[in-house]
């Protein structure tokens, strides 16, 4: 499954497994939400059918820090997901992407400044590891995101 929707990209391998498949098109729908959301500086109202739990709260939490300073993300990002596994036992999927937002900065939106790009440390493509699980109502939500715990991981892709 491929998705290219202006500046944003997304690409993974779905497997057959039923649940996975699932647990990938919900992932898929909150990276959309949050790569929008950051570029809008918008909250979204449908961010709560994909995501739950401390993720929810960051990433609300960073849309209202980012139009307080006013912020917006822009430029390009691209998502390949480079495994997925299944855990039927806790009815969790892990999945491990590797995120290329090198091209993604922020941009003042108001002020003096407006328009101008805003400082940006290095940056270079990174894996992350996203918890996707199976909520009482049978959505699949994302309940966890964190970098790879690894200092070498981007020699893996």
């Amino acid at each position: 499954m491929s998705t290219a929707k202006g500046s944003w990209s997304y690409s993974a391998n779905v497997p057959p497994d039923t649940s996975i498949a699932a647990a990938l098109t919900a992932f898929q729908h909150y990276a959309d939400l949050a790569y929008t959301m950051g570029t809008t500086v918008q909250h979204s109202n449908d961010l709560v059918n994909y995501a739950d739990g401390n993720v929810l709260s960051l990433l609300n939490d960073f849309i209202t820090r980012e139009r307080s300073l006013s912020f917006a993300l822009q430029g390009t990002e691209a998502l390949k997901v480079m495994s997925a596994t299944l855990d039927a036992n806790t009815k969790v999927v892990t999945i491990t992407t590797c995120t290329d937002d090198t091209k993604l900065g922020s941009v003042v939106t108001s002020g003096p400044k407006k328009g101008q790009t805003a400082p940006a440390s290095d940056k270079s493509a990174y894996l992350n590891i996203y918890k996707v699980h199976l909520s009482g109502d049978g959505k699949w939500r994302v309940t966890n995101a964190a970098p790879e715990p690894t200092e070498h991981s981007s020699e893996r892709w």
